[in-house]
């Protein structure tokens, strides 16, 4: 029993050492990597071009994640809206009808007035829910519009910073080459 009690805190050590560093190699490697000729560093250069793009796609991706759930929700919000507007059609129709039914003296008149004043306050409900809608709906519009502009801004920003790098590499790969006549 003491051995397995000793081996789940070595096992708890182990794994709490190895978290102890934010990234691979700590400070330490990157001590020792300074002292590296620039011509043997063109390697990792290239790596971190590789993790800036993979780090670039991950928010890129996140920036789409959320205008689609926004796209989504509008895309929600709008099926409602335009089912309330068939909605009050059907109520302008039995308005209409309710008019013209109490016009033509049919049916009892205050049953009429009170049927049609219903149908009224009933349509003003379903205009009240429609203009919430497509209040929540603009809005969307305009956070989407937002998040699409970082989207594009996110692409340009990283073409600069790509071009820059492969700059720098260039330039390194032909100071290497001079070094070499």
């Amino acid at each position: 029993m003491k051995h397995i009690i000793n081996s789940l805190i070595v096992l708890t050590l182990m794994l709490s050492i190895g978290c102890v560093s934010s990234r691979p190699g700590g400070a330490k490697l990157d001590s020792l990597y300074s002292q590296v000729k620039a011509e043997d560093q063109v390697a990792v250069q290239q790596l971190k071009q590789d993790l800036l793009i993979a780090e670039h796609n991950e928010e890129l991706a996140k920036l789409e994640r959320k205008r689609d759930d926004m796209q989504r929700e509008r895309s929600r919000l709008n099926a409602k809206r335009t089912e309330l507007q068939s909605i009050e059609q059907q109520y302008r129709i039995a308005i209409a009808k309710l008019k013209a039914i109490d016009k033509n003296k049919l049916g009892d008149h205050i049953d009429n007035i009170e049927s049609t004043t219903d149908a009224q306050v009933e349509l003003l409900e379903i205009l009240q829910k429609q203009l919430k809608y497509a209040s929540e709906v603009d809005v969307l519009d305009v956070r989407i519009k937002k998040v699409e502009q970082s989207i594009v801004e996110h692409h340009n920003k990283m073409s600069g910073k790509m071009s820059e790098e492969l700059y720098r590499l260039r330039d390194m790969l032909e100071g290497d080459a001079l070094t070499h006549l």
